[in-house]
């Protein structure tokens, strides 16, 4: 071999079997890929779907309040226009001839403002701007009260109302809130309880829970209706005298108030036999009862 000349080996060495394994796996990732994506892609809608569910429920809620409201505030509104109209027309008359529709228009004006009144209680109590203070409250005292201011009520309509109220029961909570639950409460009893019926109120301590009970003989509400009854605007009219009721929302501004003081409230109710409504409130110690809130 002549000096400086390079010489050169070739080697052929057969790859098709690791180039076919290879075809296979990138199809394999391919389609795993692609199925990989598909999960994906339907997890997510799932997973949004279930996380837009609360949304979209209170948004109709939302839609639900406005149209209920709506068409509340429409009575009164158009009893008050239609009556004040006639006041217009007799404009030739004196206050005394047509005191009847002004009469009309003051009764209700007056309860549409405190519709106006309950729907803005709601309407704080849903964006968490309803404030609830807190001090110390003799439960016990707070309930009797409640009691004295009906007992005119009751005895216009012929009701035993009946009071077992024990000693000082301290919880903290906000005394204006509580005054209207029971004010609620006692009015609902009262006013769906027919002559010679009965309302019974009760305070009790059970361990650090104060139970305060109302209990009616009144018409009662149907079973179907008994889970409904804290919904917005319901009404129970086969269990209810028409006329009567307001426009539901009472409960549910009872339920709020409860809540709000860490609470539970229920009620039990049969057709025909009456209601009976508890309430359960944390007790604090008497030590910390006499701390001022912050």
């Amino acid at each position: 071999m002549k000096q400086n000349q390079v010489g050169y080996i070739v080697t052929a060495t057969n790859v098709a079997r690791e180039m076919a394994v290879l075809h296979r796996l990138q199809s394999v990732l391919l389609r795993v890929g692609a199925l990989g994506t598909l999960i994906a892609m339907l997890a997510g809608f799932f997973l949004a779907g279930r996380a837009m569910r609360p949304i979209r429920q209170a948004w109709q809620r939302q839609i639900q309040f406005v149209a209920d409201a709506s068409h509340e505030l429409r009575t009164p509104l158009a009893v008050i226009q239609s009556n004040l109209d006639i006041v217009l027309d007799h404009s030739d008359q004196s206050v005394l001839d047509n005191l009847e529709w002004i009469n009309n228009a003051h009764r209700e004006a007056r309860r549409l403002a405190k519709l106006v009144e309950d729907l803005l209680t709601l309407a704080r109590s849903d964006s968490q701007t309803a404030t609830v203070q807190r001090q110390p409250v003799d439960l016990t005292k707070l309930v009797q009260h409640v009691v004295e201011l009906f007992e005119t009520i009751a005895m216009a309509k012929r009701l035993e109302l009946e009071a077992d109220l024990p000693g000082e029961i301290h919880i903290m909570g906000d005394p204006d809130r509580l005054h209207q639950l029971f004010v609620i409460l006692l009015d609902n009893a009262c006013k769906y309880t027919p002559e010679g019926g009965k309302v019974r109120v009760t305070v009790a301590l059970e361990r650090n829970i104060a139970v305060v009970q109302i209990e009616d003989t009144g018409q009662g509400i149907a079973e179907a209706d008994v889970n409904r009854v804290f919904e917005r605007f319901f009404r129970a009219d086969e269990a209810r005298h028409r006329g009567t009721g307001g426009v539901g929302l009472g409960l549910a501004i009872a339920k709020w108030i409860v809540e709000a003081h860490q609470g539970k409230i229920m009620l039990q109710s049969k057709l025909g036999e009456g209601t009976r409504v508890t309430v359960k409130l944390p007790v604090r110690s008497a030590e910390h009862a006499q701390r001022p809130s912050l």
